[in-house]
């Protein structure tokens, strides 16, 4: 009699450790499906900064909640740019000049959108920086050439930090030295706050 407690104790005992190991179980595998859904993202790898959590219903990226992705077809791109089967999402939320969340980039064109860098993406009609849509530069179809993340050119003419350069510079000769100097056939410059500055005038 003693002997058959103890074998119903210990059957008991080996059937909830099984019950308790099936669940620890399946929450990994659960956990594990998030880990490979998030690495089938574009721009994304066990390298990148950013790392992508699925719930159930919210989306995590970096950090940063998204604001209305599609979790089935959301991809990120670039930096903070990312599109999902109908829209373009970008740094948004801005607090003390930080993003806080992503959030979709209004009237932006889903279809031609792309991220040149992790600071300047384009569409068809507009640049954007991760401050949002740079209101100084009408695209509107011109080519578009990104030097670095605080240079580019909308066909011949030449922007920092979204800003146009007012000062002559030769588009075929233009090069970047480092982060602070460029050059072309005619001038040195300078890359300061206030945008390219000539050396020597």
């Amino acid at each position: 009699m003693f002997f058959k407690k103890v074998i119903v104790r210990i059957v008991a005992i080996l059937i909830l450790c099984a019950v308790i190991m099936a669940l620890f179980v399946l929450a990994w595998q659960e956990t594990l499906e998030q880990v490979v859904y998030r690495e089938k993202f574009h721009g994304l790898s066990s390298s990148s900064h950013n790392k992508l959590m699925v719930g159930s219903s919210t989306l995590v990226w970096d950090g940063l909640e998204v604001f209305g992705a599609d979790s089935q077809t959301f991809q990120i791109l670039n930096g903070f740019w990312a599109i999902d089967s109908g829209s373009v999402f970008g740094p948004g939320c801005f607090r003390e000049g930080a993003p806080g969340c992503i959030e979709v980039l209004k009237g932006a064109d889903r279809f031609s959108f792309q991220s040149h860098n992790s600071e300047i993406a384009s569409d068809i009609n507009y640049v954007y920086a991760v401050t949002g849509k740079i209101n100084t530069v009408d695209r509107y179809g011109k080519s578009i050439r990104v030097v670095n993340e605080r240079l580019f050119w909308v066909e011949q003419s030449l922007f920092v930090d979204g800003r146009r350069v007012n000062v002559p510079v030769d588009y075929k000769t233009f090069e970047l030295i480092d982060q602070k100097k460029a050059k072309d056939k005619n001038s040195d410059f300078e890359i300061r706050t206030e945008g390219l500055v000539p050396i020597g005038i």
